[in-house]
């Protein structure tokens, strides 16, 4: 056998994962690179956060909902940014308002009549900040 049978370089390639790359295994020199790919997001401030959900806020005031479920839901947002703008905010308890907040939306916009797409308008703020919060888009099943 010759040399170059011998040593042929092998490589494992990663995908549909947040990192990609590729690892090989060689007989004597070894060269492997990595690289993440995951797209960089906006860190939010605490501040930011606050700011995003006032847009949602405004988006509930401006939508055709019924008073009282405008009412619930702006509620657990309040909580939310009253949560937001502590010092040392409590991530989950605010998550937690808001996937309230998210349900109360979700619902309505499965009654036909109701709903008209507010939910899919205050999806995209709620979507951004998942990394404040530190959950998954499961969490508020999106």
């Amino acid at each position: 056998m010759s040399e170059a049978e011998i040593y042929q370089p092998q490589s494992i390639s990663i995908s549909n994962s947040q990192v990609s790359g590729q690892v090989g295994q060689a007989g004597q020199d070894l060269v492997q690179s990595q690289t993440d790919q995951v797209p960089k997001q906006k860190v939010f401030t605490s501040d930011d956060v606050v700011i995003q959900l006032e847009t949602i806020e405004r988006l509930i005031q401006n939508s055709h909902l019924p008073k009282t479920q405008k009412i619930l839901v702006v509620r657990h947002i309040e909580v939310a940014k009253d949560e937001a703008r502590r010092e040392s905010p409590e991530k989950t308890f605010a998550a937690n308002s808001l996937k309230r907040a998210a349900a109360v939306l979700k619902s309505a916009d499965e009654t036909v009549s109701a709903g008209h797409g507010v939910f899919h308008k205050v999806k995209p703020v709620i979507e951004s900040l998942l990394p404040w919060f530190g959950v998954a888009k499961s969490f508020f099943s999106l």
